[in-house]
């Protein structure tokens, strides 16, 4: 409450209290709820950068810390941040294929990431960029072929190019196959 019982409709530094500038945090002793406390998001936000800025080497060994003991956590956020999909769906999704890549069916997705976790692959007609609305989801593959399908950026023209020059180059015998198909 403000002055004489009003409730403050800015914070201390003016920002204006807005749902989508607004966090409530209930506090609570043994349990219940004795009050709920408004924070201003803008304000938390500087807050957390200044204190990045000076104490650099401390805020990234807690983030190191906290990957390595909640693997599974980072996951999930990265996931759903990302992709819109849960951790359950991704384990279900990678179940689905076999444990492999949808693509060449590599069991070791390969990459910089020591977890080796398969990166998602999504539809980037439907969601442009890196994220994905979720309901675009093709499947999961390793980092080369995730690699490959950047590259030729989901261009089936260019795809096909590519598979005519691989064959005239050095598969003779298999391309015959896939030209009959």
């Amino acid at each position: 409450m403000g002055r004489l019982g009003q409730r403050l409709t800015h914070c201390k530094r003016g920002h204006e209290f807005t749902p989508d500038n607004t966090r409530i945090s209930d506090k609570r002793i043994g349990g219940v709820v004795v009050r709920q406390d408004r924070s201003c998001i803008e304000c938390n936000k500087t807050r957390s950068h200044n204190y990045y800025k000076t104490n650099k080497a401390a805020a990234n060994q807690k983030t190191k810390t906290d990957r390595a003991n909640n693997p599974d956590k980072h996951q999930e956020r990265h996931l759903l941040k990302m992709f819109n999909i849960t951790l359950e769906q991704y384990r279900k999704l990678l179940e689905e294929q076999g444990g492999k890549c949808a693509i060449c069916s590599a069991t070791n997705p390969g990459g910089p990431h020591p977890r080796g976790n398969f990166p998602v692959d999504h539809d980037h007609s439907c969601c442009p960029g890196k994220t994905s609305c979720g309901k675009c989801v093709r499947g999961l593959v390793c980092w080369g072929c995730n690699s490959g399908l950047g590259n030729f950026r989901d261009d089936i023209d260019a795809l096909a190019s590519a598979i005519k020059y691989v064959c005239k180059h050095r598969f003779k015998k298999y391309c015959r196959l896939i030209e009959a198909a």
